[in-house]
């Protein structure tokens, strides 16, 4: 019984429909606009789920990057239990780095290092042993001795070569530039500038011998530090 009151419902329903075109064409429209409206919402779920994606992955990126320049590499060398190339934390200290090595050897330098060193990438670091280290401080010491001595013998050097510049010029020296030579005193000067007006220039050092009260012991004591100016 009421099956039937209710087909006979919907028939009613229908037939009024049918009779109301207007009707018909709205609740096509409503229809038509819940379907477009479904569509449009799951393309903005998918275009929302494909942006979230590429954020994470581009997210993921940036972090595998990150991690990657925060990563450093050092050659480490010599006398550590386990010398190799270490992959260490950026601002690792040399400390770290011999921690991973396993520790020094017995015959280890310690003392050479500095052990708070803020390690870089691609640094290379040598721990020497005692000997290695003894041997090169007596080669660098050998080697500030060789400079300093080398430095000296310049400076005696370049001191000689003032003194030679500094020669008193017999051909040309007043008498008071004559009488700062040794066992020179007035008399000797006065001959000595008047051998010149007399004779010309001395042609040689050693023509100084004419002079009169000029002999070869005070010639002797002469000879370095006279000139007569004519070699260039």
């Amino acid at each position: 019984m009421k099956s039937y009151f209710e087909e006979s419902q919907k028939a009613s329903v229908y037939a009024k429909i049918r009779n109301k075109p207007f009707l018909l064409i709205l609740v096509a429209c409503v229809c038509v606009f819940m379907m477009l409206n479904q569509n449009n919402l799951l393309r903005d779920t998918v275009d929302l789920q494909a942006e979230e994606h590429s954020l994470a992955l581009e997210m993921t990126s940036q972090e595998n990057e990150t991690t990657v320049l925060k990563q450093l590499y050092v050659d480490l060398k010599g006398a550590v239990m386990k010398p190799g190339v270490y992959q260490l934390q950026q601002g690792s200290r040399l400390i770290d780095l011999i921690d991973k090595a396993g520790g020094f050897t017995e015959d280890a330098a310690q003392d050479s290092l500095n052990l708070a060193l803020l390690l870089e990438d691609q640094m290379m670091v040598t721990v020497y042993s005692q000997s290695e280290w003894d041997t090169l401080i007596i080669n660098e010491q050998s080697e500030q001795k060789t400079s300093a001595l080398n430095q000296e013998l310049m400076l005696v050097g370049s001191s000689n070569k003032e003194e030679r510049q500094t020669l008193i010029n017999i051909n040309t020296a007043d008498q008071a530039e004559l009488e700062t030579l040794p066992q020179i005193g007035p008399s000797k000067a006065q001959k000595i500038i008047q051998y010149r007006q007399d004779h010309g220039s001395f042609q040689a050092t050693e023509d100084i011998l004419q002079v009169s009260g000029i002999g070869p012991k005070t010639f002797e004591g002469l000879k370095d530090l006279i000139t007569v100016g004519l070699q260039q």
